[in-house]
């Protein structure tokens, strides 16, 4: 367990290997209910602070201030944010150049191997500021892409509660397949 006040302070990341992934914590976040025995609520250490992460990504890579692909693998719930609804956590990710597929403020992409996952986001301000990206198929206040597209069975579900969202900039190519969300 984390006891101690940790922040990362303004990190830049950079990820121009095809398909990478960017993120303010982890690029790429897998938690697996097999290895965790009878733990199936977690959460991301409230002692832990992102603070305005600068994301890259190029060839078509995925980032999110927090993770840029967060992996869920069974009936796990997943919380981010503060427990207390009167102080919130916040995350400023600020994007540039990317060329990527999926953006998110909190995940580019949150993924899962059963119809069991949720994800909790709670007590947050994410401002994140868009540049001038190429590319994008998604693009998510708080997550760019949730589930795998086509893959019923893998969904996963969100809960956000008591948050507030800002994304400046929020354009992706409007081609009919791609979107943009506040959520």
């Amino acid at each position: 367990d984390i006891t101690a006040a940790i922040t990362v302070t303004t990190p830049t990341i950079t990820a121009n290997a095809p398909a990478a992934s960017a993120g303010g914590f982890a690029g790429k976040y897998t938690l697996n209910i097999g290895n965790l025995g009878d733990a199936t609520d977690l959460k991301f250490p409230e002692q832990v602070t992102i603070d305005t992460p600068t994301l890259t990504v190029n060839s078509g890579g995925l980032a999110g201030g927090y993770f840029g692909h967060l992996d869920l693998n069974g009936n796990l719930t997943y919380t981010i944010g503060g427990a207390d609804s009167n102080t919130k956590k916040e995350v400023k990710p600020a994007y540039k150049d990317c060329n990527a597929r999926d953006l998110g403020g909190i995940a580019g992409k949150v993924t899962n191997t059963a119809i069991a996952g949720t994800l909790v986001i709670q007590n947050m301000t994410v401002n994140a500021n868009k540049g001038s990206d190429t590319g994008l198929n998604y693009l998510g206040g708080l997550v760019g892409e949730l589930g795998k597209a086509g893959k019923n069975a893998q969904a996963v579900y969100l809960k956000v509660s008591n948050s507030d969202v800002n994304v400046s900039n929020p354009q992706v190519t409007d081609d009919g397949t791609n979107g943009f969300g506040g959520i």
